[in-house]
């Protein structure tokens, strides 16, 4: 079903993605993640038509990013996009 649910989210909708990561305090490097993506996932980040922005699963990342990245709000522009490590700084993610 998740398969599913990404196709038709990137392919017939065009919505943009948080991929959120349990188990990181903050993310810089989303590639070195790529074994936990679903086939489909995998598949669309590698062609370009994911439009994802990736991030610990932390409050203050997630707020931002559902804040900001909805359909009719700013473009992620790729996708391998992450907050800044100054952004995560801030918010306590990187010391």
């Amino acid at each position: 079903m998740l398969s599913w649910e990404i196709e038709r989210a990137i392919d017939y909708y065009k919505l943009p993605l948080i991929v959120a990561y349990t188990g990181h305090d903050y993310m810089l490097d989303p590639s070195a993640q790529s074994g936990r993506w679903p086939v489909t996932l995998h598949q669309r980040i590698n062609n370009g038509s994911a439009m994802a922005i990736h991030i610990p699963f932390k409050k203050d990342a997630m707020f931002n990013a559902i804040g900001r990245f909805t359909v009719n709000g700013e473009e992620i522009g790729g996708s391998l996009i992450t907050y800044t490590r100054e952004a995560q700084a801030g918010w306590g993610y990187i010391r």
